[in-house]
């Protein structure tokens, strides 16, 4: 599979994170993005909804666009 990144940093809001599976979810131009807590740059593993976040983004295995670096804005 060609995996594409896109370099950008990208301004978005948290939608919704699941503390327990360590997994969230935020939208890039009207499409559901998906995101691991590993991705959180301050290694804090933990992400409130509604959070100001940049992000940058790439094809995932799956097919499906995330979030592989996840920056909290204050």
């Amino acid at each position: 599979m060609n995996r594409q990144d896109y370099p950008e940093l990208i301004k978005t809001k948290v939608d919704r994170f699941d503390t327990d599976t360590g997994i969230g979810y935020l939208s890039v131009e009207n499409t559901e993005v998906w995101f691991h807590c590993i991705s959180i740059t301050d290694g804090s593993r933990v992400i409130e909804a509604g959070k100001d976040v940049a992000v940058n983004l790439r094809m995932g295995r799956n097919g499906y666009l995330e979030a592989f670096r996840v920056l909290k804005i204050d």
